[in-house]
């Protein structure tokens, strides 16, 4: 009764105190409190007691966009956000579970040509634009794992060359293929994630297709474990993770759609897991 009562003009005494209810602007509210100042160890924000009314209006709006983005990032579809709010957001998703997630760019053991397992060639516009995905959405390291020591100094030289590059100009690129960690396999990308961690990392095997008796799970589902422990995806090149590499995982992600024909390039499948694991929509 009461909701629908606050709709009718004059009920609240003051037309504007609906304003800027949760929903009113497409946002969830920001905190209020109440006397005492101090309760259970928790006191009012200082900021409050300043008179200040633009500091107070900017952190009511930067408390709402951090309680919309953590409670129901979906609404940020339809808000009205400036780029102060952008850059409120930026910093917010940067705290996020990105940093415990990271990319395994797999060359071998994979599915070649006429069904075998062998390694697959390296090319370097899957380490740019692996790199770029994981420095745009905030994620950990991103590992070119191939057994090839050949393939591995190809990766070592076009990083040193894009060091040197970003000396002279060419900062963004540089910057996000710092990222970038050539590794002779899978189990070397764990045990660098250990190392960083503390922990071993869950290891993910995504796939372009359903794998024979076993659930597979959502990036949803890796959002949640990655607020409590590091994850490794791993991204299959030629035909696919081997059988066997996938089934040693601890869980399979399932495919990017429910459709007949699952061949996106590997750094557009890359994007897709990315921007669906941080889920930040705005």
């Amino acid at each position: 009764m009461e909701a629908v009562a606050r709709l009718v003009p004059g009920f609240m005494g003051k037309t504007a105190s609906g304003d800027e209810e949760s929903f009113s602007q497409g946002l969830l509210e920001y905190p209020h409190f109440t006397r005492p100042p101090v309760l259970g160890g928790h006191g009012v924000p200082e900021v409050l007691f300043g008179g200040n009314h633009a500091a107070i209006a900017r952190w009511r709006r930067n408390e709402a966009l951090a309680t919309t983005l953590a409670r129901r990032p979906e609404l940020f579809e339809e808000a009205s956000l400036d780029a102060a709010d952008g850059a409120v957001l930026s910093a917010l998703s940067r705290k996020s579970c990105g940093p415990a997630v990271s990319f395994c760019l797999v060359h071998a053991p994979v599915v070649v040509e006429g069904r075998r397992l062998g390694a697959s060639s390296l090319t370097t516009m899957d380490v740019h634009d692996l790199s770029r995905i994981s420095r745009g959405y905030g994620l950990g390291p991103c590992y070119i794992a191939t057994p090839l020591e050949d393939q591995r100094a190809l990766v070592e030289d076009m990083l040193r060359h894009w060091e040197r590059a970003g000396e002279r100009g060419h900062a963004d690129r540089a910057e996000a293929l710092k990222l970038a960690r050539p590794v002779a396999s899978v189990e070397e990308a764990k045990a660098c994630m250990e190392r960083a961690f503390g922990e071993a990392p869950l290891v993910v095997a995504s796939s372009a297709s359903w794998p024979a008796k076993r659930a597979c799970v959502s990036c949803t589902w890796i959002r949640e474990q990655a607020r409590r422990r590091p994850v490794l995806i791993l991204l299959g090149t030629a035909h696919g993770l081997s059988p066997r590499l996938v089934k040693a995982c601890d869980a399979v992600l399932r495919p990017l759609r429910f459709m007949d024909w699952n061949h996106l390039a590997v750094r557009s499948a890359a994007a897709v897991i990315a921007d669906r694991i941080v889920g930040d929509f705005w």
